[in-house]
């Protein structure tokens, strides 16, 4: 409700814009805004979540099995650790 009010609050007809498309966006950032609030973990958490879950999957396509927990620690901190190599 908040996004739609806004929306209206803040829609200017001169940019040639429609009220359905601009307050659209506005009612979807509104959701998301609001979901973040709400999430214990920031962004950075989940994005690195993400990249161990990521390594994980490649392990267990790679050996055709669910890899142990030292296979997931070494892949995960690979995915993790920022590359040193310059080339």
């Amino acid at each position: 409700m908040v996004g739609l009010i806004e929306a209206i609050d803040n829609f200017d007809p001169s940019l040639n814009v429609q009220l359905k498309t601009y307050a659209e966006r506005r009612i979807h950032g509104a959701i998301l805004d609001s979901l973040r609030g709400l999430d214990w973990a920031p962004r950075e958490t989940r994005k690195k979540a993400k990249l161990i879950e990521a390594a994980i999957q490649q392990v267990k396509q790679r050996l055709g099995r669910e890899p142990g927990e030292e296979e997931n620690r070494r892949r995960a901190a690979r995915f993790l650790t920022p590359s040193t190599n310059s080339g």
